[in-house]
């Protein structure tokens, strides 16, 4: 059976016990009366009485739902409800009174009717505000409902994105290449290997220090990227080039947490990786009519580098987050450059965090003290390129 019958269920069996207490009330005045106790037509109005609440109520649990009481429109909404609530309460004592005096054989008349309704009608209006109230809570109760759902979904989904990312940064293809390198370093170059060591002791204390955050400022994402690439820089040497154009005012925004790393980790694994020549990676993020566009391009070879064959859980995983947390408003968009390479691009919305600390251009893009100095002059974006090379 579906909620909503389930639902229509329920509210059959409150009126009709309504409609059974109605019976025994009637019932019993006309026995302590002394009067005749005429079964017929108490049953008839009775069921009236149950009837036509029960048919009233998913009708005014509409214009609940439809005319919610909320803050900045409390007045309006409840002079507007307390106008349905005459109408309704109107139409129901006079049908009411229609049937029960037809059922009690008496009299009808215009007068008579008009009577009778105006006499209940307070009765009425205060039966339509309790419906109202009780279906306020309902939608109050369903609405803490879903935030706890949502709020749980989100935790397992970023949980499922930090293992994600540690999957990733601790790949065997990943972690092989990387102590590899660090090996071959030891005996040629021991400074550049113990800096290694210290780059991948960085980055996977900076994955768990956001362990409990949705979101993190652009500028902490950004700090995490350049951890990560500054490992992918010291492997790839002169073959990986990184260009970033982050536009000032964007680095506040609030973005998901580790939402750029598996886009730039897919660019480089299946763009530059395959590339036996020069491989570019740009990154850039611009604010445009209160939309944050982050995109990730690279030069590599299209379909494959923008991981749309057998490498797409990352991907699925990003998306699937940008749904649930910014809904219709966060996209994940994919394509082709007819030039060569890919570009992957995220939309969401523009909000910052509520406390930013402004941070320069080079401490982003830059993997050492010498290069941060000689970027700090760009004063509008941040256009930079992030090439270690060996030292």
């Amino acid at each position: 059976m579906s909620q909503a019958w389930k639902k229509r269920g329920f509210i059959l069996l409150i009126w009709l016990f309504a409609g059974v207490m109605s019976g025994g009330q009637s019932w019993y005045f006309r026995v302590a009366a002394g009067r005749e106790v005429p079964w017929g037509a108490i049953l008839v109005t009775s069921s009236t009485f149950a009837g036509l609440w029960f048919l009233l109520t998913p009708v005014i649990m509409q214009l609940s739902s439809r005319f919610r009481i909320e803050r900045g429109r409390i007045l309006r909404r409840i002079g507007l409800h307390l106008l349905f609530a005459m109408l309704l309460a109107l139409f129901q004592q006079t049908a009411f009174n229609l049937i029960a005096l037809y059922a009690q054989a008496a009299p009808i008349s215009f007068a008579r009717v008009s009577q009778l309704a105006i006499a209940n009608f307070d009765y009425g209006i205060l039966v339509y505000f309790v419906i109202l109230l009780v279906q306020h809570a309902w939608n109050y109760y369903e609405r803490m409902q879903a935030e706890q759902v949502r709020a749980a979904q989100l935790q397992a989904e970023l949980a499922t994105a930090q293992l994600q990312a540690l999957k990733m940064q601790l790949h065997p293809h990943f972690l092989f290449n990387t102590l590899n390198t660090i090996a071959v370093l030891i005996h040629e170059n021991p400074q550049v290997a113990a800096r290694m060591l210290e780059q991948l002791s960085d980055l996977l204390r900076h994955t768990l220090k956001n362990s409990g955050t949705q979101e993190v400022a652009l500028q902490q994402e950004l700090e995490f990227l350049r951890l990560y690439l500054e490992i992918e820089q010291t492997r790839f040497g002169d073959r990986l080039t990184v260009r970033m154009n982050i536009a000032p005012d964007t680095l506040a925004a609030r973005v998901p947490n580790l939402i750029l790393q598996p886009l730039v980790e897919n660019a480089i694994r299946h763009g530059v990786a395959k590339r036996r020549g020069p491989g570019m990676i740009g990154i850039s993020a611009e604010r445009e009519n209160g939309v944050l566009r982050l995109r990730v391009r690279d030069n590599g070879y299209g379909p494959v580098a923008i991981g749309e064959s057998n490498h797409g859980i990352g991907l699925a995983n990003t998306r699937a987050r940008l749904q649930t947390l910014y809904g219709l408003q966060g996209e994940l968009k994919l394509e082709n450059i007819a030039e060569g390479g890919a570009l992957a691009e995220i939309v969401l919305p523009f909000s910052p965090t509520a406390q930013h600390e402004p941070i320069s251009a080079s401490e982003v893009a830059m993997p050492n003290g010498a290069q941060r100095s000689a970027e700090a002059a760009i004063p509008r974006t941040m256009n930079s390129s992030l090439s270690l090379g060996k030292a």
